[in-house]
């Protein structure tokens, strides 16, 4: 099957499936004894009114907790809340679970609101007990484009370690850029660009 083919195809199937109440609902999976047991912490980004979700383990100390932000390149407005799905609240859950504190967050615009989460993480990481040393960026499908931009970004965060589950992964010599720049004008994900001179850090383990 021909690129413009299979993109066609999987349109046609987010349209009819996504945002079903059936794919809302759907929860991974790989079931976690503990899973069901984290606690979920709700803060709002001061002056945005962003709801921010944080999933901690039960058993969390008084000791900073590495964190999984999981990235979204979705505006709400686009599928309704990517947070308050059954596939991010599971892994949030899992994560959590693992020992991490994981993140979800509202969007209406996803870079800079994205941003403005880790502002709030940054100036809260006391009082949420969160560790950025050991910050994780999760990101899976179209939402991966958002997240490389903040792996790569020599003066933003600096994650710790980047999945890219299945994911969108531009590249600096455009291939494939008019593809997926329709993809992007088809199903309204954010697109940071992808500047020259920017590269993969060569000490950032990725999956």
């Amino acid at each position: 099957m021909k690129f413009s083919q299979a993109s066609l195809v999987a349109g046609l199937a987010l349209r009819l499936l996504w945002p079903g109440p059936l794919l809302q609902a759907q929860e991974i999976f790989y079931d976690h004894p503990d899973a069901a047991r984290v606690s979920v912490r709700s803060e709002i980004v001061p002056g945005q009114g962003i709801t921010v979700d944080l999933y901690y383990p039960l058993t969390a100390g008084d000791e900073p907790l590495p964190v999984v932000v999981f990235v979204l390149a979705y505006p709400d407005s686009r599928f309704g809340p990517l947070k308050d799905y059954g596939q991010y609240t599971s892994w949030a859950r899992l994560v959590a679970a693992e020992g991490f504190v994981g993140v979800l967050y509202e969007t209406s615009e996803p870079e800079a609101d994205l941003e403005s989460v880790f502002t709030l993480l940054r100036e809260q990481a006391e009082s949420f007990r969160i560790d950025l040393n050991r910050l994780g960026l999760w990101s899976c499908s179209a939402n991966t484009a958002l997240a490389l931009k903040h792996a790569r970004a020599p003066n933003g965060v600096k994650p710790a370690a980047f999945v890219a589950y299945y994911g969108l992964m531009p590249t600096p010599d455009g291939y494939r850029g008019a593809a997926i720049d329709s993809m992007r004008t088809n199903f309204g994900f954010s697109l940071p660009g992808y500047h020259d001179g920017e590269s993969y850090r060569g000490d950032l383990p990725m999956l």
